[in-house]
């Protein structure tokens, strides 16, 4: 919970620094381009994206390069609020920030589903999308086993073997 409080904090400050989103965006773009490709998420896609924090970078790449809506959604109020702030600053029309869990968030009209890796309580969250999500794409991150005990120790858990939450190894998407 500590980490946790710690990168929330860092996500934060950094919602408000303009040269630390542009050196992120470029090292990011990369990996959510690729996670795109992947997914095969076009213009014609309703993306869910769950845990965007403060800085929802994942949002602004799907959009910007897709073209696709997107919702984003965090748990935290503080969080909420910055993206709000960030996405109105950058301009994305197509980036819509909402409070909400991945528990409980009306699923039916996104057909991709998109789960950030410090994404809490994880576990449920995913065994949820799952179970309700055929005819979906969902996209999550897989983490290194210690990256995910320090990350959130709630969000610790395995699939296929694999460890969820934490420093980011690949990412994992199912067609359900």
């Amino acid at each position: 919970m500590l980490f946790d409080n710690f990168l929330k904090t860092l996500e934060i400050l950094a919602s408000n620094a303009n040269f630390v989103n542009g050196f992120y965006l470029k090292v990011f773009s990369p990996r959510v381009v690729t996670e795109i490709r992947g997914a095969q998420i076009s213009r014609d896609d309703n993306v869910l994206h769950i845990g965007c924090g403060a800085v929802p970078y994942t949002p602004e790449i799907i959009a910007r390069y897709t073209g696709a809506k997107v919702v984003a959604i965090d748990n935290d109020t503080k969080m909420v609020i910055k993206a709000r702030s960030y996405i109105q600053k950058k301009r994305i029309p197509n980036v819509q920030i909402r409070y909400g869990s991945g528990i409980d968030f009306p699923l039916e009209k996104f057909n991709v589903i998109y789960v950030s890796l410090g994404v809490c309580p994880l576990q449920p969250t995913l065994k949820r999308i799952i179970k309700e999500g055929k005819g979906k794409r969902i996209i999550f991150r897989i983490s290194t086993r210690l990256a995910g005990i320090l990350y959130n120790k709630s969000a610790y858990f395995y699939a296929e073997g694999e460890t969820l939450g934490g420093r980011i190894r690949k990412s994992k998407i199912l067609f359900l």
